[in-house]
């Protein structure tokens, strides 16, 4: 019975091994996220696979079983359509490459499944361990921050990267501009893990620390959007973690006073930190009039009053997927298509500045590569997520560890599916694997608070 015992703890420390180096692999990149994944995906399923049949499907699960079938039959749907009907009237080296491409694609896709099921299982089974990875997610996105200082002060990081932008450091992460978003996605498993391990005082000091370190990393990698939502993810654990409340006032009053007073400081206004301030809030302003309007102007300017803004190339993006989706409304065009299609969009759209590899939304590309019929899927899917989550009241539990691992994925995973931000591909190794983590650790751990 011991060497059970300890076959299963082997089996179970090496899993969450894998996944507590799933923040670094993000640091290093999509080729060591795909090896970290399919390593903990194959040997999960060599260790478990009897026992992945003993899952009771609900019906979240059904609904990613539908999505991931769904992204097959697109695939193939698309392939007959363009050898047979050819609507595009495309050559058949370009039908070739498009089909093979968006199979290709679409087949590799479901490691997210089989990643999916295999952490569910586990966190359900309670075999994850959380303190792993959230030490794990807290060391990587200090060093991120820490790197990013390092950046700005020696105009290099500690690999030897210089700025590839002069607004805009990119820290560990060279000539990709990410490290905003990688802070703003790991920073919360930070402030919970010190809730949960540090209980005084200390610790909400701690709290206050960190958050001021990772603000100002944000800021100086210039990613905006990260900066909002942080802030999104800040009023969130105010209205709901009443024991952060006041020290996270305290933060938004010194954050608020800190920043009005730069942003008037003399110094600063010729500066391109100035500039930066300056274009997070016109992208405020001009997201707020899209969400009002459900348009935005056509030209390349947006005017209100007496001050004039040029409207961000990210916003105008968001416009070139209306003629493609309009290609295929109902089924859309397969996993990673949009980068086909979109120049072969209605020509009376040709007002576009550039056609990108995706619209830069999630729910806009969802509506291109897999249709209407696709983002009903997904937003079933999410809303399903959220209604078990606080139908069950798992936020206000009595167990304060249970309570805070949970709210820690939650306001994680609301922050990744608000639906105004401006995002990377939602097919990526990046984003895919980091969303399918969340929803796989909310189902397990709503699957497991059910059976207890």
């Amino acid at each position: 019975m011991s060497t059970l015992i300890n076959i299963k703890n082997y089996k179970t420390t090496f899993l969450n091994l894998l996944l507590s180096f799933i923040p670094l692999s993000f640091i290093a990149g999509n080729f060591f996220i795909n090896l970290n994944i399919i390593f903990f995906i194959i040997f999960f399923y060599s260790f478990f696979h009897k026992k992945i049949y003993e899952i009771k499907l609900i019906f979240i699960d059904k609904i990613v079983l539908i999505f991931f079938g769904y992204t097959i039959f697109v695939s193939i749907f698309n392939l007959f359509e363009g050898y047979f009907l050819n609507p595009l009237d495309l050559s058949a080296e370009s039908l070739k490459t498009i089909n093979y491409f968006v199979i290709y694609k679409s087949f590799f896709f479901l490691r997210y499944l089989l990643l999916y099921f295999a952490v569910r299982y586990m966190v359900e089974n309670n075999l994850m361990n959380f303190k792993w990875f959230f030490l794990s997610s807290t060391f990587f996105c200090f060093f991120v921050s820490l790197d990013i200082f390092y950046q700005f002060f020696l105009d290099k990081d500690i690999f030897g990267f210089k700025p590839v932008h002069p607004r805009k450091l990119s820290g560990p992460f060279g000539d990709e501009l990410i490290a905003g978003g990688y802070i703003q996605r790991f920073f919360l498993f930070t402030i919970f893990a010190i809730l949960t391990f540090f209980t005084n005082k200390k610790g909400k000091f701690l709290i206050l620390f960190s958050l001021v370190i990772f603000f100002v990393a944000i800021i100086l990698s210039g990613n905006r959007m990260p900066i909002l939502l942080f802030g999104f993810i800040i009023f969130l654990l105010t209205i709901f973690e009443k024991k952060l409340r006041a020290y996270l006032i305290s933060f938004l009053l010194v954050v608020v006073l800190s920043s009005s007073a730069l942003l008037n400081s003399a110094l600063l206004k010729d500066t391109e930190i100035n500039m930066n301030y300056s274009n997070l809030l016109r992208d405020i302003k001009i997201l707020g009039k899209i969400a009002t309007t459900l348009e935005v102007d056509r030209s390349t300017s947006y005017t209100t009053g007496e001050k004039f803004f040029k409207v961000p190339e990210y916003f105008l993006q968001f416009e070139t997927f209306h003629g493609t989706w309009m290609i295929n409304k109902y089924t859309g065009g397969g996993i990673r298509s949009f980068r086909f299609y979109c120049g072969l969009a209605p020509k009376q759209l040709d007002y576009w500045t550039t056609c990108n590899t995706h619209p830069h939304n999630y729910y806009l590309e969802i509506l291109t590569d897999l249709g209407l019929v696709g983002l009903v899927i997904v937003v079933t899917l999410f809303l399903s997520i959220i209604y078990h989550l606080f139908k069950k009241k798992n936020m206000f539990t009595n167990s304060f560890y249970d309570s805070n691992l949970i709210k820690t994925f939650i306001f994680i995973f609301i922050a990744e599916i608000f639906p105004l931000k401006s995002t990377g591909s939602f097919f990526t190794t990046f984003n895919a694997t980091f969303l399918f983590l969340i929803i796989a650790i909310l189902v397990g751990l709503n699957e497991m608070k059910k059976r207890e």
